[in-house]
């Protein structure tokens, strides 16, 4: 009985053997059927190198000169025209629709206009002060508006006379 016992253990073990080619060639041929195939890749443009000029363009690494046109059309033309020497008041910076009335300060004999900017800041205008973009000189301050006399350029070089007014906003 011990005979058979190790007979049929042997014979086990000879079972065991490393006979599993049918199972690797199967394995291998259903991996190459069903293996994703890729996209192929899109066509990359060819790159065209357009070589930069400093001399014909301005550079973008470089604060653009200012313009000075108001001094070549006085320099050009003889016609009403702004003053290009003169101090730019800090509300010229700002269209007139950007300045807003406030109120007034003064008595009888001087009377200043307050108004406020876009910035927020509050400031004191008075006679012959400049303010808003096309050179606006104060001509006259009342309790309720400011009176301007605007320069708007008329496109050949000269420039005319205009009014404007900037009424008290109440809140």
């Amino acid at each position: 009985m011990r005979q058979i016992l190790i007979v049929a253990l042997l014979l086990g073990l000879a079972g065991c053997g490393d006979n599993l080619s049918d199972v690797r060639q199967f394995v291998q041929t259903t991996q190459d059927a069903y293996r994703p195939k890729p996209e192929p890749l899109p066509e990359i443009p060819e790159f065209s190198h357009i070589p930069y000029t400093a001399n014909v363009v301005r550079s973008p690494f470089v604060e653009p000169v200012p313009e000075l046109i108001e001094v070549q059309i006085a320099q050009r033309k003889d016609c009403l025209t702004p003053n290009p020497t003169r101090l730019r008041h800090p509300l010229e910076s700002f269209a007139l629709d950007d300045i807003k009335m406030r109120g007034t300060l003064g008595d009888n004999n001087r009377l200043f206009g307050l108004v406020q900017a876009n910035d927020g800041n509050i400031y004191q205008v008075q006679l012959n002060d400049y303010l808003g973009l096309f050179h606006g000189r104060v001509v006259s301050v009342t309790p309720r508006k400011i009176l301007l006399e605007e320069m708007v350029p008329e496109g050949d070089g000269c420039w005319a006379k205009r009014t404007n007014k900037i009424e008290l906003i109440s809140g």
